[in-house]
């Protein structure tokens, strides 16, 4: 996680107390990621599309990477697209919502089936795709809202969307309490299409006049209104629970080194963990959000005990670890690993060449009072570093994956 803060993170304890509320933000993704089957679907797909690219760059191909009709991945990657929805650069000129609607994706997929995909249409004609991106951001929003109402509202429609859909077509639901609108996409991300579960859902509702008489009803409500049948998995635990799987194996795939095993072990730990929460505690963002500011808040501190919370770093690049207790392994870990895979990715999707962690990378050495090992290659060439002796996270993740002796070229000018 992230903070764009210049305030120091080394401490969860003696945080800034402006900071708390970004913190909460960030955390509430976090959480989103390893307890719902989108966030997890999402890891498997990344990792997925990871493997296509070192098979790809190993025969050769050019970067960025392009994913033809006709890959292996092409499906899943369509699929994802829709899911996901407007990111958070997409931004209608207004925030007034005339349609909403289901409507054929135009995407054929190998079963032939044509999936749907949610579109929001604002005043303005523009029209965008409703998923669980927007859906998550204004989910985050709603939560640092509701515990922390004095700060600055996000101007961007990405952090008021799913409020906006719910005034659209149901706003008696949202007038109600907020908390509805927070219950409604944390239940919407439990189901692999989000925004088609949380239109539907809306939908049924406004259709019986159904009004739950607390907010965790809603969840009950989204269960018995989605059907869905895949490979016989037909209910929400079912499907976590499959999705938990497919992320453990493939996202612990790509730590093939017998000393970055800790770090395999430590993701399969946190998704284990986190599907056993929601299993019994399926609405404990209530909960959390009950609890009040963070600093004083117990179930917070419960989550940070049972989950812990990921390396978090501020714009100096300063960071720190809350681990989650009885995990063995955390001396061993190597987090600065999970920021080295984002370079590596970023490399294959978009030609990035530099390694945004040399700041990191300095202080780090600095902390260990040991020399600073960045330099030139950092910038123009990172994957050099995987035949140092002093291996950095990007130059071990290379010769991880067995791309030793590969130097990848562009299509176009590198960046």
């Amino acid at each position: 996680m992230n903070l764009a803060t210049p305030k120091s993170v080394s401490d969860l304890n003696n945080f800034p107390e402006e900071v708390w509320p970004a913190y909460l933000h960030e955390y509430v993704h976090f959480l989103q990621d390893i307890s719902t089957s989108d966030g997890l679907s999402n890891a498997a797909t990344v990792i997925n599309y990871i493997r296509y690219g070192v098979s790809q760059v190993k025969e050769g191909k050019p970067l960025p990477l392009e994913v033809p009709p006709d890959a292996i991945i092409a499906p899943q990657q369509q699929l994802r697209a829709i899911y996901l929805g407007a990111g958070l650069k997409q931004n209608p000129k207004d925030k007034s919502v005339i349609d909403v609607r289901l409507e054929d994706s135009g995407i054929v997929l190998p079963d032939e089936r044509i999936p749907k995909q949610v579109v929001v249409e604002f005043a303005s004609g523009e029209q965008f795709l409703f998923g669980s991106f927007w859906i998550g951001e204004s989910m985050a929003n709603i939560v640092e809202g509701l515990i922390y109402p004095q700060e600055k509202i996000p101007v961007r429609v990405a952090y008021h969307a799913a409020e906006l859909v719910v005034q659209h077509i149901y706003p008696v639901l949202a007038n109600q309490s907020r908390e509805n609108v927070l219950a409604l996409c944390d239940a919407s991300l439990l189901f692999w299409h989000p925004g088609q579960s949380f239109v539907m859902v809306l939908k049924k509702m406004r259709e019986e006049q159904w009004l739950p008489t607390v907010p965790e009803d809603i969840y009950d409500f989204s269960r018995k209104n989605i059907q869905f049948d895949y490979e016989e998995i037909s209910t929400v635990e079912g499907l976590l629970a499959y999705s938990a799987a497919q992320a453990i194996e493939f996202t612990t795939s790509v730590f093939t080194a017998d000393k970055f095993l800790p770090n395999a072990r430590w993701i399969r730990e946190i998704i284990l963990r986190a599907e056993l929460l929601r299993n019994k505690q399926p609405a404990f963002i209530l909960q959390l959000v009950r609890g009040g500011p963070l600093k004083t808040n117990r179930f917070f501190a419960w989550l940070l005990n049972w989950l812990g919370s990921p390396l978090t770093t501020n714009n100096d690049d300063e960071g720190s670890l809350a681990p989650m207790a009885d995990f063995s392994d955390i001396a061993d870990m190597h987090l600065d690993l999970f920021r080295a895979m984002r370079q590596v990715t970023a490399l294959f999707m978009e030609g990035k060449v530099a390694c945004e962690m040399k700041s990191y990378c300095q202080r780090s050495q600095e902390e260990q009072d040991q020399p600073d090992f960045v330099d030139s290659r950092c910038t123009n060439a990172p994957w050099q570093r995987c035949k140092d002796q002093n291996l950095c996270a990007f130059g071990a993740i290379w010769r991880m994956w067995g791309l030793t002796d590969v130097v990848p070229h562009f299509a176009s000018a590198a960046t």
